[in-house]
């Protein structure tokens, strides 16, 4: 899999021309500050502890790790789900307390409405919001075109693939213009190709809209493929220790990643021998 499309490492890289672009947020939206940040669930033991990172306006950093490092945690604490024990989380210097559209997160199941056609499932956050009729008209429509499927907006999720749900759950996410796009294994449920075509998309969806984005994977590949940098986690409590940043590892490739290529593959080995190693000591 070749792309030759731009992968912007700042909001810079954003299509000034496009509606609900970083042009039309303030300059240096979406930094995520995190700082000491840790989780217990009993008051003794940590799932995670001292995770340190700062996401810039506009990078798409992937966070990886072995199963029960506290990946998903992080997110879920960065979405506001989830109880801070340490420390601290701010979103463009908001301290995160509680779930909000300005950090929006897309999951592995699409969490669609059945009952609700897909221009209403876009719809509905914009309506719970209270937002003008004619406003929700247009980014229903807006970014509905922008994952691809403005023809289907009168379908219902059980007439459409899983590629398109998942298409879907973003429009509807970034139709709120989120500060921050949180990101849990969102193409894991997809089978290979389809999982690579939105892959692709989602690339072409950042360079338009330019929102930080913060995704959680399994697959070193994919992240090596997304991301700016990727966020190595090791530890938790399965394997005899707190979760915690292992390493950060700058991706250094530009326009073009291609899965084929040394560089891309001598990356990923490095990555995955930091995964696998840790998991297995």
């Amino acid at each position: 899999m070749t792309t030759t499309l731009t992968v912007p490492t700042t909001t810079t890289g954003a299509d000034p021309s496009a509606t609900g672009s970083a042009a039309d947020r303030p300059a240096g939206s979406g930094t995520i500050e995190i700082r000491g940040l840790g989780k217990s669930y009993d008051g003794e033991r940590y799932a995670m502890r001292g995770v340190d990172l700062t996401v810039e306006p506009g990078e798409l950093i992937a966070i990886v790790g072995a199963s029960g490092c506290g990946k998903s945690t992080v997110l879920r604490m960065v979405a506001g789900f989830e109880d801070i024990t340490e420390g601290s989380i701010h979103v463009d210097s908001v301290s995160v307390t509680a779930p909000s559209p300005e950090h929006a997160v897309v999951f592995q199941d699409y969490g669609l409405f059945p009952w609700l056609s897909v221009a209403e499932n876009v719809a509905y956050g914009l309506k719970q919001r209270r937002l003008p009729r004619a406003e929700i008209r247009r980014r229903t429509a807006e970014y509905l075109d922008l994952v691809g499927l403005g023809r289907m907006a009168a379908s219902y999720p059980h007439q459409l693939s899983g590629g398109m749900q998942q298409r879907v759950a973003i429009a509807r996410v970034l139709a709120n213009r989120p500060r921050v796009l949180l990101m849990d294994e969102p193409f894991g449920a997809l089978d290979a190709l389809t999982r690579e075509q939105l892959q692709g998309e989602l690339i072409q969806i950042r360079q338009r809209v330019g929102t930080t984005i913060l995704f959680v994977t399994h697959s070193i590949q994919e992240a090596v493929f997304l991301a700016d940098r990727v966020v190595v986690m090791a530890g938790g409590l399965s394997h005899g220790g707190s979760g915690h940043i292992e390493d950060i590892v700058r991706v250094p490739f530009g326009q073009e990643r291609d899965v084929t290529g040394a560089e891309f593959n001598q990356l990923e080995r490095e990555i995955s021998s930091l995964v696998h190693g840790k998991a297995a000591a």
